[in-house]
């Protein structure tokens, strides 16, 4: 009897010591874990921010012409502005097959395109934005109608 007490009371502080030391182990994994956790919450936090003091309105009437006395209904968008994913930007004919390089690795969220007019019915402009992103080629179109005349 008195060598199982002996066993035990040698044991006893190996277990216990076992234990201290994956407990100790967990509460610094803790402790990283909840340091990562906030950096990436800042992180997200400051990307929320920019994005919204980086953003524009545009408001696009429905009509071309507004009358004196009569509603007319504009459509307000929200738009991010500033830099941008690299981007290669084409023109693009009517059925957006790409037509002409504009710019490549261009990198801001809005783009200035100058157009002239060739006659009274060459009237949309159609652009394709090219980026990459993870291995991927992405196009966002955009196509707008102008009211030309002589």
């Amino acid at each position: 009897m008195i060598k199982i007490y002996i066993t035990v009371f040698i044991c006893f502080p190996f277990l216990f010591s076992c234990q201290n030391n994956e407990l100790v182990e967990l509460k610094t994994k803790i402790k990283q874990l909840e340091n990562k956790n906030k950096k990436l919450s800042d992180s997200l936090n400051n990307i929320e921010k920019m994005n919204l003091a980086n953003s524009m309105i545009i408001g696009v009437p429905n009509e071309i012409n507004s009358k004196v006395n009569e509603e007319s209904e504009i459509k307000f968008g929200l738009f991010r502005v500033g830099k941008f994913r690299k981007s290669n930007i084409y023109l693009a004919d009517k059925e957006f097959n790409k037509k002409e390089l504009l710019e490549e690795n261009y990198d801001q969220a809005l783009y200035n395109y100058s157009y002239t007019p060739k006659s009274i019915t060459d009237n949309r402009v159609r652009l394709i934005f090219e980026y990459k992103f993870e291995d991927e080629t992405y196009e966002l179109q955009g196509n707008i109608s102008l009211n030309v005349v002589e």
